[in-house]
């Protein structure tokens, strides 16, 4: 008896539309070549194997149980469920439907992926992006489950008001090289909450990190359980930090606002033996903001805390010496709370050297880190601040992070 091979194969540059419902491939071979359009307007199921070498546009569910090749692009409404295996080469696959799922039995590992539509993008497994994930203005929930883009450049994440949440221990995994800054764009409910990630020794760094917009306690971190300098933490979010593999220290900036989340003075890590908060030994606080070094292989959970010995606070002032002048429009200026209560006061800015780099009398938060219109260096200085009310000046140190 003769075997019988079914081939459908597409040539030519022209658009093969089907009739709404389900497209199976059984365990043929579809083979769509270089420059040609095939739309399917409903479900595809594929138990054999496609080759997309053009654009293939599937207005429902891809449910791939076969072999699914994607070299050029594929668009997709409906939810992406893999069975089978899925080989990106350098393909591209745009998620342009509403609330769509990303699972299956198998994991993805996308070449470049697209969120666009509408609703959320929401995670039922672990995925793996090789090039590019660029979120758009969507929110992308990873569930309990890890996104891990590959590539090891910083710009691999693309966003335009979109962000990422995650349920605990979901998060999102990067592969870092020595120096660059690594977004990690956090956020629930509307709210963005972002986390910046970046190598200061070593070269090769494998860090994930997630933001959970739940009281730590149903994680199992007992918010009510407290080192003796804690006065109180965070019971509405929490973050972690897990070195999978780690090389050397990096530098972590926790962002928050203020106005959703009330101001706090320190930053509190959960200590797995005592099984309690305690303040973490290293960090600077900023206007909204905490910056921190960071070396630890493992999970490491952190959230905000109040200290029993109070913040950093002079008076009403709060100095925040530390920020951040990259123009995000976040942490970009010396910020003095409550400043405008001394109208008459002086402030004067040192480097290293002893040298005034900005001065100021009725300094009102509007300092960016400039000299004469020239960014200075990321570095440690000095200020004295006079308040002009017959009060004793105060002095400290403020860095710059760029």
């Amino acid at each position: 008896m003769k075997r019988r091979i079914i081939t459908l194969i597409i040539f030519l540059l022209f658009t093969i539309p089907y009739a709404k419902g389900q497209i199976f491939t059984g365990n043929h071979l579809v083979h769509i070549n270089p420059g040609a359009i095939m739309t399917v307007n409903g479900d595809m199921a594929n138990n054999g194997t496609i080759v997309n070498n053009g654009f293939l546009t599937i207005n429902g569910n891809s449910l791939n149980g076969g072999t699914l090749q994607n070299s050029e692009e594929m668009i997709v409404s409906g939810d992406w469920l893999n069975n089978g295996v899925y080989s990106p080469a350098s393909g591209k696959v745009t998620l342009n439907g509403s609330n769509q799922l990303i699972g299956g039995t198998s994991t993805t590992r996308f070449y470049h992926l697209v969120l666009t539509g509408t609703g959320v993008k929401q995670m039922e497994i672990n995925t793996e992006i090789d090039s590019l994930l660029d979120i758009g203005n969507l929110e992308l929930n990873t569930g309990v489950y890890s996104m891990e883009i590959i590539s090891d450049d910083s710009a691999s994440l693309a966003r335009d008001g979109g962000y990422i949440s995650c349920s605990y221990p979901g998060n999102l995994i990067r592969n870092m090289n020595d120096r660059q800054l690594y977004l990690f764009p956090f956020g629930n409910d509307g709210q963005y909450q972002p986390a910046v990630i970046n190598g200061y020794t070593g070269s090769v760094n494998r860090i994930g990190s997630g933001l959970y917009s739940t009281d730590p306690l149903l994680s199992g971190f007992n918010t009510m359980s407290l080192d003796p300098g804690l006065q109180a933490v965070n019971d509405e979010f929490f973050y972690t930090i897990t070195g999978y593999e780690m090389s050397g220290s990096l530098n972590v900036i926790f962002y928050y606002d203020t106005i959703t989340t009330g101001k706090w003075y320190s930053l509190a890590d959960w200590n797995n033996a005592s099984g309690k908060w305690a303040r973490y030994n290293t960090f600077i606080c900023g206007a909204e903001s905490f910056y921190f070094p960071f070396e630890f292989t493992g999970e490491k959970v952190f959230s905000f805390g109040i200290e029993k010995e109070g913040g950093v606070v002079v008076d009403q002032l709060v100095i925040y010496n530390t920020f951040t002048p990259n123009e995000d429009g976040i942490n970009d200026v010396f910020y003095i709370e409550n400043i405008e209560d001394y109208p008459e006061n002086k402030i004067d800015i040192y480097n290293r050297n002893g040298n005034v780099v900005y001065s100021s009398s009725g300094y009102s938060n509007n300092w960016d880190g400039k000299y004469y219109g020239n960014d200075l260096p990321a570095a440690t200085y000095y200020y004295i601040l006079n308040l002009g009310d017959g009060s004793k000046e105060i002095k400290g140190d403020l860095t710059i992070i760029r």
